[in-house]
Formats: structure tokens, C-alpha cells, sequence
């Protein structure tokens, strides 16, 4: 998804707990949300996704959604809101732990954001590109992982592409 972004500007890093519950509606922004503890519960239209301690999520601009906060923990998180032009975004959680320490990284975001000197937002802009590299990276592993279930069947139907018998339920068998 964030191989093709283009216009990228970072329009402001914050740290916050979770609120009980909050409704938005057509987002201003792009966000990735790195959740440090508790966890929430995020509404879209069409799907939900549970938001843990050491997840990044991220949510797309325009999007509405109802954010509420799973147990009594109030949850701490570190938002990074950006405008980017990004072809077809959905959202999706990334799971930080095998990439980063999470709560080393947003601290050290959300403290240099408030100075903003130069060299601090070239800083979070770093670690910025960085999380989008990631991103890039956990997207290739997940397609390779569901082209490998494919390739039963794609293998099938080359072998078979001229067979006058080919039919598509063959390929549930495989």
C-alpha cells in the first residue's frame, strides 16, 4: 500500500490515552496509531479491528469510524497524523514487536515533535520513513504468504490451461 506514496508531509505527532468511546467522522488526515498499552476497539464501515499494546494501526484519510476502549485501562498511544496521496487505503494493523521497540521510538517521536527544531522533525521524519519501510515489507510478506496458497492452482491450470475437461471445481481440491 505505501509503495506508491507520494506528497508526503507529516502534519503533527501526539501522545494521548484512550478515550471510553469517540465517533469520527471523514478523518482529516492519515494516522498511524502506536498503541504502548491497553487496547481498543475500532468500528469502520465495513470491518473492526482490536488495536493492541505493541500494534500499529493505521487509518486512512476520509475514513468514519467508532473508536472505544476495551477494559478499564485507559491505554496509551502515540498518533502520527500525515497527508500522503496513497492508492486505495484500508485500514490495517501492523504488529510492531519484530520491528521496533515501540515505546523507545513513539516517546522519542512524540518529545522531538514538541521541539520541532529542524533537526527534530527531520528526526521523526526518519522514523517515519522507517515505519513506512516497514510497512512495505509486512505488506510483500503477506502477499508472498497468499501467493504460495495459490500456487497449487496456478500450477494446476497451466498444467491443464488446453484440457477441454477443465473445470473450475477441480481447483477446490488442490
Amino acid at each position: 500500500m505505501f509503495e506508491q506514496i507520494e506528497n508526503l508531509e507529516l502534519i503533527n505527532i501526539l501522545q494521548g490515552t484512550s478515550s471510553i468511546r469517540r465517533v469520527y467522522k471523514d478523518r482529516f488526515s492519515h494516522a498511524f496509531v502506536l498503541r504502548l498499552s491497553g487496547e481498543s476497539r475500532y468500528d469502520f464501515d465495513n470491518m473492526t479491528l482490536h488495536h493492541k499494546a505493541g500494534d500499529m494501526l493505521f487509518i486512512p484519510k476520509g475514513a468514519s469510524y467508532i473508536v472505544q476502549r476495551i477494559a478499564d485501562d485507559e491505554g496509551r498511544y502515540v498518533l502520527i497524523n500525515f497527508d500522503a496521496l496513497i492508492p486505495a487505503p484500508a485500514p490495517r494493523i501492523y504488529p510492531l514487536s519484530n520491528f521496533l521497540d515501540i515505546n523507545h521510538v513513539s516517546t522519542r517521536l512524540a518529545q522531538r515533535w514538541l521541539f520541532r527544531t529542524t533537526f527534530d522533525v527531520y528526526q521523526c521524519t526518519s522514523v517515519f520513513y522507517e515505519i513506512l519501510a516497514y510497512t512495505v515489507a509486512c505488506d510483500k510478506a503477506e502477499y508472498r504468504r497468499k501467493s504460495e496458497i495459490l500456487k497449487p492452482a496456478i500450477t494446476y491450470l497451466e498444467e491443464h490451461i488446453f484440457d477441454s475437461n477443465l473445470k473450475i471445481d477441480d481447483l477446490h481440491l488442490l
